[in-house]
């Protein structure tokens, strides 16, 4: 699976309004969404989406360079306050409402995808949803697998904020 093609021209869309920056750090959010992955930290530069639909139902934020974190959720519905279980990316179909994957690449290569959650035992998002809705998700050391090379894994953290 990849990332929806609403999920991420809505970031395009997002990111292509962004202001400019005049020195060399990236423009972030005012939602302070962030993530890290294999020592580097990204910061969401447009504010997460959440995209629901009948084929997927996540959490997606994009860094200005197109660096992408998305959050997939089993349930059917919006995800309520809770702690889902981070399971691993090809144990399809999701067997319960609280599990979720996590994924990260680049929306600059051919393979939007490049790391897939391992599902390892203890690796959790915790989400909570604010009084409007909007989710916050947060996950620590959460391992992660390189897609052409199961041999390599990664531990990401990070907390994405629906804007």
């Amino acid at each position: 699976m990849v990332i929806s093609f609403f999920s991420l021209t809505s970031l395009f869309v997002l990111n292509s309004c962004s202001k400019s920056s005049d020195n060399s750090s990236q423009n972030t959010a005012t939602n302070n969404t962030h993530w890290t992955f294999n020592g580097s930290t990204y910061k969401d530069s447009v504010g997460a989406v959440f995209n629901f639909d009948a084929s997927d139902h996540s959490l997606v934020a994009l860094d200005n360079n197109g660096n992408v974190v998305e959050i997939v959720f089993s349930s059917l519905n919006k995800p309520v306050t809770g702690t889902f279980t981070v399971i691993r990316w090809d144990s399809m179909p999701f067997t319960t409402p609280t599990q979720c994957h996590v994924l990260m690449g680049n929306s600059y290569t051919s393979a939007v995808i490049q790391y897939e959650s391992l599902g390892k035992k203890g690796d959790v998002v915790n989400v909570v949803a604010a009084s409007d809705g909007k989710l916050s998700a947060t996950f620590t050391n959460v391992t992660l697998v390189d897609v052409l090379n199961a041999n390599n894994t990664y531990l990401s953290s990070g907390t994405v904020i629906e804007e």
